[in-house]
């Protein structure tokens, strides 16, 4: 993660000098406080000592429940593109590649791709919020020995989540599921035997080369017709985060929204959105236009520059306290903890308006994962499977 925000800032040193946009306004103040927020927010996943003393061992076992779950997911990957049209249209790469620079173009101008029966919306959201399951279940078979189970559904995942992107034009997920890739594999390896450990660097290189051929593909297929060409692109893309906090968020920033932003979509469910329309640039007087300020950028928006360090300083206390039980990290607490940490690597460019609807989700989410593993399983609830080769 601190790997990610890095680079990042190594793209924006590159980028400075290659435009007039920024130059002689960058100051040291806004990305100092910038770096040490994100420490603060970060503090229990890059302090060793605090993550060691509260993660004793992985609970790696194995579920009825949790194995039906996967392989429903299957089920809805399969009923997806079998029924889905445009799924079926866009099978072959050179078709994925075309139709992510498409869509692209056809989002900004205002043209979503929408599935058309409810059926699809139920077997689609429920692709969304299972994989992450599906994940740590396939890292807990290879620990089991059980290669096939895990081979099977890792590609899967990688496969559909690659289709998915390029209907939607959206690298982002993919972005996602490298993270969570990395992190599992991090939390994982000590618990691979040797075997294992060879078997995941195939499986590794297979996915790794088809993620990678595939963003290419895309990067060429969206950025190539651009007066700055790829190259110059990919730099403004990733080189403005910070650039643009320091200078056209904070060096004119003029009050906040007092959380607004962040819990609209969630106080619309309760009907009690007081604002709809989001515009810092014409309401708080800020001019970064539609760049990226990053994540704590989005959150200094809302809360103010006090408000967002007491923000940071709470927040992960609490996934902390959901992702560890009596310093095991268990089977729901590994979600809670792989989204807060995917949501502040993405976070790295921005924080999406209404994000505080997906916490909710992750929450409730979490809740029933406790109630499917601890309860309805009771015969195995908490009782870690034996790691193979150990």
């Amino acid at each position: 993660m601190v790997g990610m925000w890095m680079m990042v800032a190594v793209f924006g040193a590159l980028y400075y000098p290659t435009t007039k946009e920024f130059a002689g306004h960058i100051t040291l103040l806004p990305l100092l406080y910038l770096f040490l927020t994100f420490l603060v927010f970060m503090r229990y996943y890059i302090v060793e000592k605090s993550w060691d003393r509260q993660l004793s061992s992985i609970v790696s076992f194995r579920s009825t429940i949790i194995d039906i779950l996967c392989y429903l997911y299957l089920i809805c990957v399969a009923v997806n593109y079998i029924t889905d049209d445009v799924s079926l249209q866009s099978i072959s790469f050179s078709h994925l590649i075309e139709n992510a620079s498409t869509v692209y173009k056809e989002a900004h101008l205002g043209e979503d791709r929408v599935y058309g029966s409810r059926w699809l919306q139920i077997t689609h959201s429920y692709e969304f919020y299972v994989y992450y399951i599906v994940l740590i279940a396939s890292f807990n078979a290879l620990c089991q020995g059980r290669k096939y189970f895990a081979s099977i559904f890792l590609f899967v995942v990688t496969v559909n989540k690659l289709l998915g992107a390029a209907m939607d034009a959206d690298r982002t997920e993919i972005v996602t599921l490298i993270i969570l890739y990395a992190a599992l594999y991090a939390l994982y390896y000590k618990y691979f035997n040797r075997k294992t450990k060879k078997f995941t660097h195939y499986i590794s290189l297979l996915l790794g080369a088809i993620v990678l051929v595939y963003l290419l593909g895309v990067t060429v297929a969206r950025f190539d017709d651009s007066e700055y060409g790829t190259e110059g692109s990919l730099l403004y893309y990733l080189g403005q985060p910070m650039l643009y906090f320091d200078y056209g968020l904070t060096d004119t920033l003029d009050g906040c929204y007092y959380g607004a932003r962040t819990f609209n979509s969630l106080l619309e469910r309760f009907g009690m959105a007081s604002q709809k329309y989001f515009d810092a640039n014409l309401q708080l007087n800020t001019h970064f236009g539609s760049g990226f300020v990053t994540v704590i950028g989005m959150l200094l928006l809302d809360f103010g520059y006090i408000g967002t360090i007491i923000f940071g300083i709470f927040l992960p206390w609490f996934i902390m306290k959901l992702t560890f039980y009596r310093g095991q990290l268990s089977f729901p607490g590994l979600y809670i903890y792989l989204f807060f940490f995917n949501r502040m690597c993405k976070g790295v460019f921005v924080n999406g308006s209404g994000a505080a609807v997906s916490y909710y989700q992750a929450i409730i989410f979490y809740i029933i994962m406790w109630i499917i593993v601890y309860f309805a399983d009771s015969k195995k609830r908490n009782t870690p499977q034996k790691i193979h080769g150990k």
